[in-house]
């Protein structure tokens, strides 16, 4: 086994992918995502739906009783549920099932994933809207801080399965792991690691008198040192499909900028100290989530 691999048993193998839905246009992409890593996996897919009432009144109050036929929603939900599931069985030729439960979203889709041996979690995100892209992101987060499994949060046009992989990465054992996950869930992609590099208190330096060539000298040193863990990374990955990027500059502006140039996909793992134990993600994993136009695979 190659440094920082992580061994798949057979359960591993047969585990499900779980995606979770609510019948929008976004979610219908998260659906047509989850079951293409199905059908390549040979997994079984779960669609999941949690149902809340609350959720449902509202939209009562908030818009004409004329536009509501009076039908018992949960019962609208199963059906719907159903045909989603045998559609999906039908095109893909996947084992779909169709799950629902009732109450908190974030609480319910833990306890499902959890439950369910769930290999990946799947689920929608939207690029134009800034208000569901902050509850998506934030939804996204807190779910990853409460379960041990992927959270994919799908964007792109589900297509085009995703070709190019950007993995953010501080060499750490998470983005080691991290990357493992993306070759695991997929393999024919191409993956690109990318290291933001940086001199700690640059500006306070030249405050306590150090020279340009100074500050050049240690850049040097720092770029040389993260182009040497680079190898490493990579070659601990075997090196097949995977290229390596060292670029200056603060982690976010740098992740996001090279994303631009034609990545379907940016990976974002635990640092070695599982995101410095913050209860959510750090600042870049949020960053990542609310800005990115691409999809955002989120390893634990």
């Amino acid at each position: 086994m190659k440094a920082g691999e992580i061994a798949m048993t057979t359960t591993q193998r047969n585990a499900p992918i779980v995606v979770s839905t609510d019948f929008s246009e976004e979610a219908a992409i998260a659906v047509e995502r989850a079951a293409q890593i199905a059908q390549r996996l040979d997994a079984p897919l779960y669609v999941f739906h949690v149902f809340n009432s609350g959720v449902w009144a509202s939209l009562k109050n908030i818009y004409s009783s004329a536009l509501w036929t009076g039908t018992d929603l949960a019962v609208t939900v199963r059906e719907q549920l159903a045909q989603t599931v045998a559609d999906l069985s039908t095109r893909y030729g996947i084992k779909a099932i169709a799950e629902s439960e009732t109450g908190s979203v974030t609480e319910k889709i833990t306890s499902f994933v959890r439950s369910s041996g769930a290999r990946l979690l799947v689920i929608g995100g939207r690029s134009e809207n800034w208000v569901a892209d902050l509850l998506v992101g934030e939804t996204a987060l807190q779910l990853i801080s409460q379960i041990d499994v992927p959270v994919l949060v799908a964007r792109n046009d589900p297509a085009h399965p995703p070709a190019n992989l950007l993995l953010a990465t501080d060499f750490s054992e998470g983005a080691q792991r991290a990357a493992n996950v993306a070759r695991r869930l997929f393999r024919t992609a191409s993956l690109t690691l990318l290291h933001a590099c940086l001199i700690p208190f640059e500006g306070r330096m030249r405050l306590a008198g150090a020279t340009e060539a100074d500050i050049d000298s240690y850049r040097r040193a720092e770029r040389e040192k993260a182009e040497a863990e680079m190898d490493k990374q990579i070659a601990a990955l075997g090196g097949d499909r995977a290229e390596g990027i060292v670029a200056w500059g603060v982690p976010t502006p740098v992740i996001l900028q090279q994303a631009a140039t034609g990545t379907d996909m940016i990976v974002v793992g635990r640092h070695g100290g599982g995101f410095t134990n913050e209860r959510l993600l750090g600042s870049v994993a949020r960053n990542v989530l609310f800005h990115a136009t691409c999809d955002v695979l989120l390893a634990p």
